[in-house]
């Protein structure tokens, strides 16, 4: 009688076994006693798998794969059995039975209450020749839902007549909404995390551009390795340099619809997860000029924005609008502009919710600038937390005071640095389209 077993290796006796061959010969084995089967794992080293094809007695084997390893007498093994004939499918069968014993009962008082059927409109002569239905299989047709009440097991296809198998059980949706697998930017701001590849490819622009984003979701993102990009440093000079690193969906449709020039383009928000560089605000402790007037967004993004550009091609990056910091009083922004944006530093409210250390708020008499299309938090953020940080520290936008702006800890709190600080992070975004 084979015993009853759950995972545990079969490690009784040695084996003789030669390289190339698919026999194996044990000593005080008991495979047949105890058991083994086709389809159970046999391995020496624990890490080379074989599937058992055949058992011959207790002490004689069959592999499906010929033996790699190095050949030998006496040597350890281990067998892990599948789980035929053990519990597991002892109970799965009971499961099984008890289900048809119930099925007979239902099918008995669906007889009884006289549940009117209509087949006719789930009728389709191109259902496969072959195809059976269970009880309890659920089929969606014109819009309605249909569940299986008695098994079909017709060996052609399903007909009219066969009024007794089906039951419609919900309402009409409307035509052509599909509720299982519905692609917009409402069902893809959620984060997922599957690599998207090593380039941006013709299907996922197009995935972009026309609403959809299939296969695309927050928090999918693209590997990029030893990308070469040319830029022009702060001297004016041409520089060429390369990039690796990690390229991450943000959002999805963030700025849709949103400047004085509406955005009318669906689109990705991307980001890094590393800093691309580093750098400072400007060269001095000030934030004279706001954001906009800064030496980061004058000069250095210009390197973030090769990188973008390099990787989706240029006619991919969006340029949109937004309204931004342009003057500084006293530690305070005091004006703004609309701007043509193409590579930004986020704020706070993209990456917290909300502001912490932002300055531009009233101090009873003035309403300093805080507008801005940039309002809401990136909805990888909102959902994925660890990703604010990444244990980079790095440089938001907003003015704190006269001598510094907000940034990310390294430790994932919330802070602010000087604007002169060279070791800044620089993690901005781009949309991508």
């Amino acid at each position: 009688m084979p015993e009853s077993v759950g995972l545990e290796w079969y490690d009784t006796g040695t084996v003789t076994l030669t390289q190339g061959s698919t026999a194996v010969t044990g000593v005080g084995t008991n495979w047949l006693a105890t058991g083994i089967k086709t389809g159970d794992i046999f391995t020496v080293d624990r890490s080379t798998l074989y599937m058992v094809l055949t058992v011959n007695s207790d002490t004689s084997l069959t592999l499906k794969q010929a033996y790699a390893g190095a050949s030998g007498n006496t040597l350890n093994y281990y067998i892990l059995r599948n789980f035929a004939a053990t519990l597991q499918s002892e109970l799965s069968a009971q499961i099984t039975k008890q289900n048809a014993i119930y099925q007979t009962w239902l099918n008995g008082r669906i007889t009884e209450v006289g549940i009117p059927f209509d087949f006719s409109s789930l009728y389709k002569t191109t259902w496969a020749t072959g195809r059976q239905y269970k009880a309890l299989d659920i089929v969606m047709y014109n819009s309605a839902l249909y569940v299986c009440v008695v098994a079909h097991t017709s060996s052609s296809s399903i007909t009219p007549t066969n009024t007794q198998y089906w039951l419609s059980y919900a309402p009409a949706m409307p035509a052509g909404v599909d509720i299982f697998n519905y692609n917009n930017a409402g069902t893809h701001n959620v984060p997922r995390g599957k690599n998207l590849g090593s380039s941006f490819t013709t299907a996922q622009s197009t995935a972009i551009r026309n609403g959809t984003f299939t296969d695309i979701y927050v928090g999918d993102y693209w590997t990029v390795s030893g990308l070469s990009y040319t830029y022009t440093d702060e001297d004016g000079n041409s520089q060429t340099a390369t990039y690796s690193g990690t390229l991450r969906v943000i959002d999805i449709d963030y700025y849709l619809k949103g400047g004085d020039t509406a955005l009318n383009t669906h689109h990705i928000v991307v980001m890094p997860d590393a800093n691309m560089f580093t750098a400072p605000m400007n060269a001095t402790n000030t934030t004279e000029g706001g954001y906009v007037n800064s030496k980061m967004r004058t000069v250095y993004l210009a390197r973030a924005r090769a990188i973008f550009e390099a990787f989706f091609e240029s006619s991919h990056v969006l340029t949109y609008r937004d309204y931004l910091v342009n003057a500084v009083t006293s530690g305070r922004p005091s004006g703004g502009a609309w701007m043509d944006c193409r590579v930004e530093l986020a704020d706070e409210r993209q990456t917290y919710g909300s502001c912490v250390f932002d300055s531009g708020a009233s101090d009873g008499t003035n309403v300093y600038i805080r507008y801005t299309v940039s309002c809401k938090q990136f909805n990888l953020f909102r959902h994925w937390p660890d990703m604010i940080s990444n244990r980079q520290w790095f440089y938001l936008r907003n003015v704190v005071s006269s001598s510094s702006f907000a940034n990310v800890s390294g430790y994932g709190n919330c802070t602010n640095d000087d604007a002169g600080d060279s070791d800044g992070g620089v993690r901005p975004f781009a949309l991508v389209a």
